[in-house]
């Protein structure tokens, strides 16, 4: 009878398993299933005990479940090992210079009231551009002296956790927070110049995480629609915020193949951003993206600041030239998803495009 149980345990806990390991790479929207793809490195973790409890099963059971567990194993390392110094870089670190600029992207939680420490953050890095998330009113007010610094600030105070801060230093061009069909949910689109008079694209997203009631096909197709805006001048463009997805995820693999970036994560490690409060289960769902034509000087995590996300910061150089000798080339759309991207985009395509003509 033991016996019996044992083999129930072990073959549960591989289909289980296996549905954890199939599901994300369907197309299904639904936000149990994409939310699969955030525990890869917990699902490698817990996977290899069971594979050595497959050992003890009959031998006629054994070779099955053990080839079973081991293949989902493989398959769910295949997909972080972009995200490991094992993998190819693209992206090097390009030295410094007198045109770098410093950006810093954090969700500061709304909830959260430990605002000195945002402002003491703020104050160390003196970052060239601010990008915040989860900003109430209370934050607004709280932030206002160091922020107050900035020649140019932007602010969408929200009661929803979809508050965003914008701050510069630089000249600007064009700086909007548009909501893109949803008013819960605005997106900053930012024309700046560097020091040297060198044009370039800054887009902070806050997209919604996928959690019950959330549609993610939607969420993904204005994430889409956003990847290529940005790409539609011929400027270089650098992306930061919470995506709600981990780097690995097909969501923002995607997002990057449409947009043509660039990941410095790519070769060195993933670098996860949440849960701050949690060691154990943190996944790197604050991205950054840049196009080949910036050149990164250096990337990094701060430190916490009473979020349940750790602040991003990184250095970059809008220098073409220098970004050639550097950085790797961007995975192209294949032919198939390049279409089904664009059917996507148009479901939604009257909405975005009445929002973006308001620039």
């Amino acid at each position: 009878m033991l016996r019996v149980a044992y083999a129930a345990l072990v073959l549960a806990l591989t289909i289980t398993l296996v549905i954890l390991t199939i599901l994300p790479t369907t197309d299904l929207q639904e936000w149990w299933i994409r939310a699969m793809a955030f525990p890869r490195l917990q699902i490698i973790a817990a996977a290899v005990p069971l594979a050595t409890l497959a050992l003890f099963l009959s031998p006629k059971l054994r070779a099955t479940a053990l080839s079973v567990v081991l293949a989902c194993i493989g398959f769910q390392a295949w997909e972080v090992f972009p995200f490991t110094p094992l993998a190819p870089k693209e992206i090097r670190l390009a030295p410094s210079g007198d045109d770098q600029l410093r950006f810093l992207a954090a969700n500061v939680l709304m909830e959260n009231r430990d605002h000195e420490a945002v402002a003491s953050l703020i104050r160390r890095e003196t970052p060239d551009v601010i990008f915040l998330m989860e900003t109430d009113q209370t934050w607004i007010d709280a932030l206002e002296p160091v922020l107050g610094e900035y020649d140019t600030v932007l602010t969408k105070p929200q009661d929803n956790h979809y508050g965003l801060a914008f701050a510069t230093r630089l000249q600007v061009v064009d700086a909007q927070l548009l909501d893109l069909g949803d008013v819960e949910r605005p997106t900053l689109y930012a024309e700046l110049k560097d020091r040297h008079g060198r044009l370039f694209r800054f887009v902070g997203l806050h997209p919604a995480p996928p959690v019950p009631g959330e549609d993610t096909g939607t969420r993904n197709a204005k994430t889409a629609y956003t990847a290529r805006f940005a790409r539609l001048a011929d400027v270089p463009v650098v992306i930061m915020g919470d995506f709600n997805q981990p780097a690995w995820s097909r969501f923002a693999q995607r997002f990057k193949r449409l947009g043509g970036y660039l990941d410095p994560r790519v070769g060195r490690g993933p670098l996860p951003s949440f849960d701050a409060t949690h060691p154990l289960f943190r996944f790197p769902i604050d991205q950054i993206y840049v196009t080949p034509d910036v050149a990164v000087v250096n990337f990094s995590r701060g430190e916490k600041i009473g979020s349940d996300h750790f602040p991003m910061l990184a250095t970059v150089r809008i220098a073409p030239k220098i970004a050639a000798q550097f950085n790797g080339e961007p995975t192209p759309l294949g032919p198939d998803e390049a279409a089904e991207v664009e059917q996507m985009v148009e479901k939604y395509a009257a909405t975005l495009e009445h929002d973006m003509r308001k620039r």
